[in-house]
């Protein structure tokens, strides 16, 4: 897989950077009510896990999208999810 950005900090950032490591990526949008409902659990984990003997690197995508184009509740709109991973399908936008 590839995935490489930038930070917000302005520097490069990649996956490939961190063979070897587990790196937890988690992608999100601020219109997304269960991405907001998963952040406290995100931050817990990562103040457990980021600086342990093999640290968990955490990575978070913020998908920007026109309002345009932004999925509206009540309209069929879906919110991506990757909470659990028997969930089947996504559940709606709030």
């Amino acid at each position: 897989m590839t995935l490489a950005g930038q930070t917000l900090q302005g520097a490069s950032w990649s996956i490939g950077d961190h063979a070897g490591s587990v790196v937890v990526v988690n992608s999100w949008v601020s219109w997304c009510g269960p991405c907001h409902e998963e952040a406290p659990d995100l931050v817990r984990a990562h103040g457990e896990l980021a600086a342990g003997k093999d640290p968990v690197r955490f990575i978070g995508i913020d998908y920007r999208e026109s309002s345009r184009d932004r999925p509206v509740a009540g309209r069929g709109g879906v919110c991506p999810t990757t909470r659990s991973s028997t969930t089947q399908g996504s559940p709606p936008c709030r």
